[in-house]
Formats: structure tokens, sequence, C-alpha cells
């Protein structure tokens, strides 16, 4: 395995976009060199914990995306493939609980999302195509018992709230985020 510093990367103030794409050159420059097919880049906090670090797996040409909370614990876990986001992102919370799960591809939300309550307890289910929210999608509160639930069609989202004794609350019709 090969390992390399990122400090002329992380001394820079650039987007996410351009530090793909910093990372993916510096990837492929020592994909020539290195004859193990996995190669690790990682960057680090002025404390010395590690705070990002990109894993190239030269078999699959996959690249995972790690970052990290100064305390060390992981914060985000996200596969990349021709410099665009695709597979499963995690976020996570300092206590180490997932924060949200969603699936992406080419960059984009594709697929079932998911979030959580810093207790672990599921906050939101939704599910995406090309970006976009279609479908149906549930907000819970942390009780579980359903806050909202919303059908998306072509640009128009309905909802219906609840609440926590399963009440209903109200109704609310939204197009491209205004309402209706």
């Amino acid at each position: 395995m090969c390992v390399v510093s990122e400090d002329l990367i992380s001394k820079k103030e650039v987007g996410v976009k351009w530090k793909i794409t910093i990372l993916s050159a510096v990837l492929v420059f020592i994909f020539l060199f290195c004859k193990n097919h996995m190669v690790v880049s990682r960057e680090y906090y002025d404390t010395g914990t590690i705070k990002r670090e990109v894993i190239f797996d030269k078999k699959t040409n996959i690249s995972f995306l790690n970052k990290y909370y100064k305390s060390g614990k992981i914060l985000l876990k996200v596969p990349i493939k021709n410099g665009e986001f695709n597979g499963l992102q995690i976020f996570f919370f300092k206590n180490g609980n997932p924060m949200d799960e969603s699936f992406i591809k080419d960059g984009l939300m594709h697929g079932e999302y998911r979030s959580y309550y810093l207790s672990g307890k599921l906050k939101t289910k939704s599910l995406y195509r090309n970006g976009k929210l279609v479908g149906s999608s549930t907000d819970y509160y942390e009780s579980g018992e359903i806050l909202t639930k919303w059908n998306h069609h072509n640009g128009i989202s309905e909802g219906t709230s609840y609440y926590e004794t399963g009440e209903l609350k109200s109704k609310v019709k939204y197009s491209e985020l205004q309402l209706l």
C-alpha cells in the first residue's frame, strides 16, 4: 500500500469538486508508480489526527473518501468513481451513529435516503431519482410516530402532517418549493 500526505492540498482554500479533481490527479500519478493495488492519501489536522483520507483501489478503479471529526471519529464515507460521488454516502454524528445515508449516482441522489436522530432512531425516509424527490416520503417524530407523509410527483409535493398523538394537523401542497 502506498501512502501520500496532502499538506499542499490542505493549505489551499478550494471547493469540494476541485479537491476531488486534485486528489484524483494525485492518485493517478501514484497509480503509475505504486506496485500495490491499494493507494492511500491522507490529510491531517494540526493536532495530528486524521482529517481526510482517500483510498484508491486500482483493481476496481474506485476511490473511497473518508472524512473525520477532529476527535478522529468518522464524519463521512463515500465512494468516488469517474470523479463523481457514486454509491452509498453516509454522514455520521460525533457519537458514531449515522446522521444520514443516501445513494449517489453520478453526483446526484438516486435511490433511498434516510436521516436519523442523534439517538439513532429514523427521522426521514425518502426516495430520489436523478436528484429529485419521487414517490412517497415520511418524516418521523423521535418517538417513531409519523410527523409528515409526502407524495411527490412531477414537481408537486403533497403532505399531511400529524401531531405526535396521530391526530391530523394539516395538509399542504407545494410546487417547486412554493406553497400552492
